[in-house]
């Protein structure tokens, strides 16, 4: 009888739980990818230089691109949060590096396609090497809506834990030469 108790009391403990949580649960994924874009310079027109332009180097930059598209339930939501980790094979030393970023949208209006995207710059991916796995998660009104990964193997160790990350190291679309192209696609970004 002792067992029985016990084991309704923690069912009614963790079954609420666990309903309450997926109740909240008003952000989902839809996918998740990694590409790269190229910017290539060879000509820059800069006004007020005795030239009349600045000749470039013509030197053609892969910059990595995180695309995350997710569906939102609210009529109206501020302050989502979706924060990336990309786990990179060394280069030199062979020991993994962990770059981390996050982006803040306000005005997310409810719909099954925002689309967010973070940079990783070229010279970081010169440093750096191989991207070898990228996690998202996707957060609202201090609570852990969703996480996916890239590639979708699932992962047997939280390896986004186990890495010394460098915040700072990934880019919203405002830092990259394709925020306009972005803006188009890309939901409103919160400026601190």
């Amino acid at each position: 009888m002792k067992k029985t108790g016990i084991l309704l009391v923690a069912f009614l403990i963790i079954f609420p739980a666990a309903w309450l949580n997926a109740a909240q649960q008003e952000f989902k994924f839809n996918k998740i990818s990694f590409n790269t874009s190229q910017v290539s310079d060879e000509r820059t027109t800069v006004s007020g230089l005795s030239q009349g332009s600045l000749k470039r180097l013509g030197v053609v930059n892969t910059w990595g691109v995180v695309e995350a598209v997710y569906g939102s339930k609210p009529d109206w939501a501020d302050d989502v949060t979706l924060k990336y980790f990309v786990l990179i094979k060394g280069r030199s030393s062979g020991e993994p590096v962990m770059l981390t970023g996050s982006i803040t949208y306000i005005n997310v209006e409810k719909g099954p396609d925002h689309v967010s995207s973070i940079f990783i710059t070229p010279q970081t991916i010169r440093r750096y090497g191989e991207i070898v796995k990228i996690r998202a998660e996707l957060w609202y009104n201090g609570i852990l809506q969703d996480a996916m990964e890239w590639p979708k193997k699932k992962s047997k160790t939280q390896w986004w834990t186990r890495v010394a990350p460098i915040p700072g190291s990934l880019f919203n679309r405002y830092y990259t030469p394709f925020e306009y192209e972005a803006q188009a696609r890309g939901e409103v970004i919160k400026i601190n």
